[in-house]
């Protein structure tokens, strides 16, 4: 399925390299149009964008600085955090929750306690309600959202303030690797339909296995978090998607273009980011694209359905970079002083 010299091939090939010039053209041209446009809706209010992340590998707390971190959940978030056997998915579990809380509070202005997560029925979560003398923080933030996403060393968590948007987070695959013999060839036997045959030509394009693992979690990752910001779940078939990405000869990822049954897909936008030996998808679509079931998520929404002319803004905004953050910033003021007593990594 990968030859080489096939006319469809090289016909797709030179297909994918104009896709490419075309991306560089057209961020080079959006760079520029960032700072001539101006929002007639929203002049230029700072919106809500935040990029988070918690390197949870290192983290080892005591009992003491781990019962201050469940006095910052509900009793249901505890139970959720504790019926995991394995200490680092309780790591994970448990950044994950305090996470999605300074979220809420930074992005809405809401207290630790009116605080409450939901989840649609994809499991994409959301923030339930926000108090009436919090309605002008929706200002900065009309349709805030975030996505959060662990696996490894690293919980994210990505937030828009229009756009809905999806994270994943995806780690080297080495102890799995170990298990098999140490072939990535190997590995990738259980992932035969979850790629394209275009997405496996630019796997099977670099050298050495530690490369091509590289590419595979840069695709996974993006098919990932598309999903995630559509709210679509595990029902989608990650084999429709075939993303695009154009890089420079230094190997710099420069656009991300998505196609969906071969069709060319202009209403979102992707980026990739390295954290360490991790990559970071986070996606960016329409709000009116969601999935939600119950319709509770939808209802959030100030502005349900973006125009054309203003979704495109978005799209182009510029991309912040992940920001690292320990666990005691997480935290509420009032615990802050608690944890620090007790947390042995502060002394």
């Amino acid at each position: 399925s990968f030859e080489v010299g096939s006319t469809e091939t090289n016909r797709r090939r030179g297909a994918t390299s104009r896709v490419c010039s075309a991306l560089l053209r057209a961020n080079r041209s959006a760079r520029s149009e960032r700072f001539r446009r101006k929002s007639i809706v929203y002049g230029r209010r700072r919106m809500v964008r935040f990029r988070w992340a918690v390197h949870v590998g290192g983290w080892d707390p005591n009992q003491e600085a781990w019962s201050v971190c469940e006095a910052a959940l509900n009793e249901q978030e505890v139970q959720e955090v504790r019926k995991f056997k394995r200490n680092e998915d309780r790591k994970r579990a448990m950044v994950s929750r305090l996470l999605q809380k300074k979220a809420a509070r930074e992005g809405l202005g809401l207290t630790h306690e009116d605080v409450a997560i939901k989840r649609t029925k994809g499991r994409k979560p959301f923030v339930a309600s926000v108090e009436k003398e919090q309605e002008d923080r929706r200002k900065q933030a009309p349709n805030f959202n975030f996505n959060i996403s662990h696996e490894g060393n690293y919980v994210v968590l990505a937030s828009e303030p229009l756009c809905v948007t999806g994270c994943d987070v995806a780690a080297p695959e080495e102890h799995r690797l170990r298990s098999i013999g140490d072939k990535a060839d190997d590995f990738f036997r259980s992932f035969t339909k979850v790629l394209t045959e275009m997405e496996w030509k630019d796997v099977h394009g670099e050298a050495g296995d530690t490369e091509k693992l590289d590419v595979f979690r840069q695709h996974w990752s993006l098919k990932e978090a598309y999903t995630k910001a559509l709210g679509v779940g595990v029902a989608f078939d990650l084999g429709k998607a075939e993303f695009i990405i154009c890089r420079d000869e230094d190997k710099r990822i420069k656009g991300i273009e998505l196609h969906i049954d071969g069709k060319r897909q202009d209403n979102c936008s992707f980026s990739l980011h390295r954290l360490g030996d991790h990559w970071v998808s986070v996606a960016k679509c329409p709000p009116q694209d969601i999935v939600d079931a119950h319709g509770e998520f939808r209802k959030t929404f100030k502005v349900p359905s973006l125009h054309d002319l203003y979704l495109r803004k978005e799209l182009v905004a510029e991309q912040p970079e992940f920001v690292l953050m320990s666990v005691i910033e997480l935290l509420p003021d009032h615990l802050k002083k608690e944890y620090e007593m007790h947390d042995e990594d502060m002394f």
